[in-house]
């Protein structure tokens, strides 16, 4: 099966001097599209990205949008940095948009003031839903679990938008706080063996961090299991110390039960130590979700929590987040190779799935951790060349986020891809 689609769905994304010069740019990518036989000229749902200095103007852009394409229904948000085929906009103002060609009945937009109903329902779709969230929502975690239930797979994706306090989220109306997005319908068989209405979303997240004891490409040992914790306190790992394993994970274990030297132990905490708190694997539920499928990654599906400080008299470890006696764990950094790698493992299974159900890919999204992009890899547009290079260049845009969303959590340092077919 090739993966070069006769039905793409049609993108767009430029910068400008002014937010006028970018959107018509895109609209003209748009147009010039609707005339070619590789991508769709119809759509039912938009949806946009716009950098931080275009948010004032996002109004005026999504009705110039809907002027210019005739189509009524949009989502979308504000972030830092917004993606487009093989660019990513960085510190420049940008507009990216992707007019998705899915049946209208397997759509359903919701926000604080239009929620998702509560299962079960009979409202409308909501197999899985992408998300946006504002992340100066208090408990943002905990809506998006909360969410999460409310759609049948129990599966989420996307990211937290831009902090800024004039920076909408857009579902239909804008909106300038909480989640709001999209649910999808699955596709599903009817009775008469005939695929139901609706939509396949594949969802694959990348790690950007990796186990310090690991070198990319090679096993990764097993994780550490936390036997004793106080709040975001590591007191103890295997029974031991949580410090001296730390230590004997960076090479230091000579010290173990005292203090290496303070430039030694400077040089090998340098750029940045965090843990990846293990979660439970999700092969065995993406394979029933029909809608949604997830990967684990090479080195096992983990959330990634920053080390914040050590005390070496109770030779403990201060973490970002709370931990839980039984809690599993590595020591990571984050790793340009691996980070690679992993990504490309992604890519490579996403075609080998695609080509084994007979999919053919028309578009995909991209939220990527705004700690990735040109910052992990040192220049600009690394992960989307992958993208496109290894789904022949399909129609894909995206945004760095504060946060990313897979499943019912927040991750982070990840890159989470969702191909629609």
């Amino acid at each position: 099966m090739s993966l070069i689609a006769a039905s793409r769905f049609r993108y767009g994304h430029a910068t400008g001097s002014d937010w006028p010069q970018a959107v018509e740019r895109v609209i003209d990518q748009l147009d010039e599209q609707a005339a070619d036989e590789r991508y769709t000229s119809s759509a039912t749902l938009g949806i946009a990205y716009w950098t931080d200095g275009f948010a004032n103007a996002a109004e005026a852009i999504i009705e110039r949008l809907k002027l210019a394409t005739g189509l009524r229904h949009w989502v979308g948000a504000t972030a830092g940095s917004v993606f487009g085929g093989r660019q990513e906009y960085v510190q420049r103002e940008a507009l990216a948009v992707l007019l998705l060609d899915v049946p209208p009945e397997a759509l359903r937009t919701f926000s604080g003031t239009h929620p998702l109903p509560v299962l079960p329902s009979t409202q409308g779709p909501q197999a899985l839903a992408l998300v946006h969230a504002d992340p100066r929502t208090p408990d943002v975690d905990v809506l998006i679990a909360e969410l999460a239930q409310r759609t049948r797979s129990g599966f989420l994706f996307g990211g937290l938008t831009s902090g800024l306090p004039s920076a909408p989220q857009l579902a239909e109306h804008f909106v300038y706080a909480g989640l709001s997005g999209v649910a999808f319908a699955d596709t599903g068989n009817t009775a008469e063996g005939q695929t139901a209405t609706g939509v396949d979303i594949r969802v694959k997240v990348t790690q950007g961090c990796h186990p310090v004891t690991a070198a990319p490409g090679r096993p990764t040992p097993r994780p550490h299991t936390v036997t004793q914790a106080d709040a975001n306190w590591l007191l103890q790992l295997n029974g031991e110390p949580a410090f001296d394993v730390l230590l004997r994970d960076v090479g230091l274990g000579a010290y173990a039960g005292r203090m290496p030297p303070g430039e030694m132990l400077r040089e090998k905490l340098s750029g940045g130590l965090f843990v990846g708190m293990a979660v439970p694997s999700v092969n065995e539920s993406a394979a029933t979700v029909g809608v949604a499928h997830m990967s684990p990654g090479a080195v096992g599906d983990y959330v990634v929590r920053g080390v914040i400080g050590i005390d070496p008299r109770r030779r403990a470890v201060a973490l970002a987040d709370e931990v839980q006696q039984g809690d599993r764990l590595h020591f990571c950094r984050r790793n340009r190779e691996a980070a690679r790698a992993d990504l490309v493992r992604c890519l490579t299974e996403l075609r080998e799935e695609l080509e084994e159900a007979g999919k053919t890919p028309r578009g995909a999204l991209y939220v990527s951790c705004n700690g990735r992009g040109v910052h992990l890899f040192d220049e600009p547009g690394v992960e989307l060349g992958l993208i496109t290079h290894h789904l022949k260049d399909l129609p894909v845009i995206g945004f760095a986020a504060n946060g990313e969303i897979a499943r019912d959590r927040l991750y982070g340092f990840t890159g989470v891809l969702a191909v629609f077919s």
